[in-house]
């Protein structure tokens, strides 16, 4: 995570509504630390690609609002969780 860290100062930023997601994430720590240099097969090195979430959020029509609520609700529930943890209520 270090070396991936030093390459990008948005490495631990998140946004749904753009490529920086948990797949991309992953293709960065892959990336970062030289693990995909020796992969030939297409179809693997094609898997490791990040999907487009604008595209992927955008066929849901009326309900690509639904992604983000979602995603908030589970941040925010996330940091109650971690905040009664830390302040042991």
């Amino acid at each position: 995570m270090t070396t991936a860290l030093n390459k990008d100062p948005n490495f631990f930023i998140f946004n749904a509504s753009n490529m920086n997601t948990c797949q991309s994430f992953v293709e960065n720590m892959l990336n970062s630390n030289n693990l995909t240099q020796n992969i030939v097969d297409e179809a693997t090195l094609l898997a490791l690609k990040p999907q487009n979430m604008t595209a992927l959020v955008a066929v849901l029509g009326p309900y690509s609002g639904v992604s983000k609520i979602i995603k908030d609700v589970a941040g925010n529930v996330d940091k109650l969780i971690h905040d009664i943890k830390s302040h042991g209520r």
